[in-house]
Formats: C-alpha cells, sequence, structure tokens
C-alpha cells in the first residue's frame, strides 16, 4: 500500500490568510490618539475529508480534525495633528497668524478597524487643555460654517473617489457633516480659520476638531473611546520694527560755504518669536525747517549691498520717501541722504531741531502705496505711533531711537546727539 500524505483543508488555510486572523479575537489599544470597539466573535468551523483508491480499492474516508476560526469585527481609528512640534501627536500648536489675516489647520482621520464606519466631524472654539502653557485670548469666526476640505487616501496613499457605499465623496464638509471611511483608509482634513475681533502680536487662540466613531457608539466596550480630539493653536505675529536715525558728522559750522547733514536711517525687522516678515514696507522722514533734501544723495542698502527695485519717486526737498522694500525677520535695511541747510540765520536762533524717521507697513500688499491706510505706522517720535488691525505694540517691541540736533549761537555751530533709545 502507498502512503498517501494528508493535506489540511486549502479552504481552512485560505480563511485565515485572507482574512489575517489568528484562533482569538484582538482589540486595538485606545489612547488619547485612537479609539477602538469590538462585537462579539463570529466562529467559522472547518473540516476537511479526504476520500482515495489503493490499486483500485476504494479506502476508508479519511477526516481532519477541526479548524475553528474566531473573527471579530473591531471597530478603532485615530484622528492625528500633522502640525507643530511633532507630526502624529493629538495638537496643532503655535500655527502663526498675520494680524488680519487667517490660519490653516490640517488633520488626519484614519479608519484603523475592519469594518465600514461613519464619523461626524466638528469644529468647536472650546478645547481640551493638551496643550501646555496655551493661553485662550481670542475665539474664532464663523467654525459651523467654515469649509473643511476632504481628501480620502487608501492604505497605498492613492486617492479614493467615492464612500464604501458607492457615493462619490464631496471636496469640502462643514463642522456637524458626516463623513464614511472603509478600513485602512484615511481622510485629511483641512481648514482655513480668521480670528474674530482684532487681537495683538504674540496673542493665542485656541480651538479643537473631534471625530465620533459611529460604530464604536452603537458597539460599546469599556475604555474605548467614541470620540476623539485634536487642539488646535494660532498665534498672531506681525513685522517688529527698530528704527535707528543717525546723524553722521558730529557738529554742523553753519559759517561753511554749504553747510549741511549726513544722515543714515536704519529699519531692523526683529527675529523675535512671534515675528512675521515684511512687504512692500515705506520709510518715511519729513525733513525739518531751515533743511531741503538734496534727492540725489539717497542711498539704500541691505546686506552691504545696494538694493535694487526700490522706489524714491515720493521724495522731494521737503520729505525722503523710500518704499517696495521687503524685510525678512532679522534683516536690515539703511538709507543715507544728505540734507542742506536753506537759512543760516533761523537756524541760529534755533535751540534744538529734532528729526525723526516713521516706517509703514501695509499686510501681504506688494504693490499698493504703503504710505495710505497702513495697517503699521512705527516711528522714532512715539507721538506718532499709530497701529491698527490687531497690532498695538508699535515702536514699543523695537528699539527705536531718532536725531536731534542742538544749535548753539555762540560758536556759531551746530552739535548733533542721538536721542536716549526708546523702548
Amino acid at each position: 500500500m502507498k502512503p498517501n500524505n494528508f493535506k489540511h483543508s486549502m479552504l481552512t488555510v485560505g480563511v485565515i490568510a485572507a482574512l489575517g486572523l489568528t484562533g482569538t479575537a484582538a482589540n486595538a489599544q485606545t489612547s488619547s490618539g485612537s479609539g477602538a470597539s469590538s462585537t462579539s466573535p463570529v466562529t467559522i468551523t472547518n473540516r476537511a475529508t479526504a476520500t482515495y483508491q489503493v490499486d483500485g480499492v476504494a479506502q476508508p474516508d479519511v477526516t481532519s480534525n477541526v479548524v475553528i476560526v474566531n473573527i471579530s469585527e473591531m471597530g478603532s481609528f485615530t484622528l492625528i495633528a500633522p502640525q507643530g512640534a511633532k507630526n502624529n501627536d493629538d495638537k496643532n500648536e503655535a500655527q502663526k497668524i498675520a494680524p488680519g489675516g487667517s490660519v490653516n489647520f490640517t488633520n488626519i482621520l484614519e479608519n484603523t478597524g475592519n469594518v465600514n464606519d461613519e464619523y461626524t466631524i466638528e469644529l468647536s472654539d472650546t478645547h481640551p487643555d493638551f496643550i501646555t502653557g496655551a493661553t485662550d485670548d481670542f475665539p474664532y469666526e464663523n467654525l459651523g460654517t467654515t469649509d473643511i476640505t476632504l481628501k480620502v487616501t487608501d492604505a497605498g496613499g492613492s486617492p479614493v473617489a467615492n464612500n464604501p457605499d458607492g457615493s462619490a465623496y464631496p471636496t469640502t464638509i462643514n463642522s456637524g457633516d458626516k463623513i464614511k471611511l472603509a478600513p485602512g483608509h484615511k481622510a485629511t482634513l483641512s481648514y482655513d480659520v480668521t480670528p474674530d475681533g482684532t487681537p495683538d502680536a504674540g496673542e493665542s487662540g485656541l480651538m479643537q476638531i473631534s471625530a465620533t466613531s459611529k460604530y464604536i457608539g452603537e458597539n460599546p466596550t469599556n475604555g474605548n473611546e467614541e470620540t476623539l480630539i485634536n487642539e488646535d493653536q494660532g498665534i498672531i505675529t506681525k513685522p517688529i520694527f527698530a528704527i535707528e536715525k543717525r546723524a553722521t558728522n558730529g557738529t554742523l559750522d553753519l559759517n561753511a560755504t554749504d553747510p549741511a547733514i549726513k544722515y543714515t536711517i536704519t529699519v531692523t525687522n526683529e527675529d523675535k518669536a512671534y515675528s512675521a516678515d515684511a512687504t512692500n514696507i515705506g520709510i518715511k522722514d519729513v525733513i525739518p525747517e531751515h533743511f531741503e533734501l538734496d534727492t540725489s544723495s539717497i542711498t539704500v542698502e541691505k546686506g552691504g549691498s545696494v538694493l535694487s527695485g526700490v522706489s524714491t519717486t515720493g521724495s522731494d526737498a521737503n520729505t525722503l520717501a523710500v518704499s517696495k522694500i521687503n524685510l525678512a525677520k532679522g534683516e536690515s535695511v539703511t538709507i543715507t541722504f544728505t540734507v542742506k541747510v536753506t537759512d543760516k540765520d533761523e537756524l541760529a536762533k534755533s535751540k534744538t531741531v529734532t528729526n525723526n524717521a516713521t516706517v509703514y507697513d501695509k499686510f501681504g500688499s506688494s504693490d499698493e502705496d504703503p504710505f495710505t491706510n497702513p495697517d503699521i505706522t512705527d516711528s522714532t517720535d512715539e507721538t506718532n505711533d499709530d497701529t491698527t488691525n490687531g497690532v498695538d505694540e508699535g515702536n514699543d517691541d523695537g528699539n527705536d531711537e531718532g536725531s536731534t540736533v542742538t544749535i548753539s549761537n555762540i560758536k556759531r555751530g551746530v552739535s548733533i546727539e542721538d536721542n536716549n533709545t526708546k523702548e
């Protein structure tokens, strides 16, 4: 009699391999970033039988042992905040907002269970205090009607066009809407929100996004979370200007043939925690009485090189006006120019002549006139600060210095002193 090796039923092996199952049910562990729930196991029993002959003679049927597979439906999901210090936790912290602007937050919802599930998505101004030390200084506008851009991908990262029920996914949803995900599919949720009111630079606004699982809600298990929450934080930023006005010659001799003063204005966009790049700033200096600006003497430098693309067309004998200057955080620009004396006798009667410089900035503007309706007006003259659109610090934050000319009638000369630093 020939040996005849017996093999387990391929049906049994196929069921186990296709489902990726073992003999016991498993639940995903829950945490602040995921929720899981399972139902009672479904049992599949299988027995293999072999029939064969030896030399044409039928042999008794051979039956295998019973193979039992327990299948457990499991609802499990994660909600991840990829922005901020980490790309896989539950908080999008310290996202910057230009004054008068908005901020984008992105969160990723994934169905990590083995059943189709439906999730309710909500935006709210309440927050879970996940971000250590964060303050909630302002709310956000119209969260209930904010568009949430929806992009669904499969486990391999390929786009998915349709719901598990076959209907097409919408491109946007709103707070309170529901989305369905098949196992292994991810939904990237992206939304722009705008601060309500006029918050100040450095202030923080907190909000949250939540996802609630229908499956886990209908199949509760102790310790599992039906709703997961991510916290979002936006921080108001602005350019922070430090202005320094200097007279390069220490004494002005009114007895000279053509007495003049050579000035420099240096403007720095300081690099602080809530600084922002500045686009198309304008710098203006109103020339004091009894002087006139030599417009041909104006030079503009950044990093030791002449800066191209700037405009000085607004300058005349009475006013220095330079625009179309971009300053990233930490950058400085220096303007050099000469003013000539027009009336020696009147200057000799004066005690002092103070000269100040002013910086103007319109947020996000590259072509508009920065001197008209600016968002920031920052001056070495503290009485000339006029800040709007959520910024109230003006030149209190930057380190600004003007230049004062003291006139001596006795020596018929002018000695030049710098102002004290104003913080």
